[in-house]
């Protein structure tokens, strides 16, 4: 059975459960909370990240918010992966996701608005469902 979302808000991190982990938008409100702010906290994609399109770009905003000397890295993925999910895991992992990852991607526009995200942090793109097999 999938976790209640309600549930994650309450609890500390280190119990949350590997579904109840990906409910970013509760992280995130840990993490931006004082004595934190939001400006310490740079928010990537993990697609856009480790994508062979956007990786180099993704390493020098990651280089410029750390304040790491530039230099290059090695390619952390070289090819797409092939792993493929089942479609009716997908599609419940999907149902489940959909509204709090709403939530998420407001929340980080409203940053965005609001000037409190990083100013390097790039607006941040929906997931994608992944491919799946019937």
């Amino acid at each position: 059975a999938l976790p209640a979302v309600e549930s994650v808000a309450k609890r500390p991190l280190y119990q949350l459960s590997i579904l109840e982990r990906g409910l970013y938008a509760h992280q995130l409100k840990h993490w931006t909370s004082p004595p934190w702010q939001r400006q310490q906290l740079l928010v990537l994609n993990y697609h856009s990240f480790y994508g062979m399109h956007e990786q180099d770009r993704s390493l020098t905003i990651l280089k410029t918010f750390t304040g790491l000397a530039p230099h290059s890295l090695p390619m952390i993925n070289e090819a797409e992966s092939k792993a493929v999910m089942d479609c009716e895991t997908r599609n419940k992992l999907g149902a489940f996701y959909a509204e709090p990852n709403q939530i998420l991607y407001k929340m980080l526009a409203a940053d965005h608005t609001s000037r409190v995200a990083p100013t390097i942090e790039p607006e941040f793109q929906p997931f994608v469902l992944p491919k799946c097999h019937s």
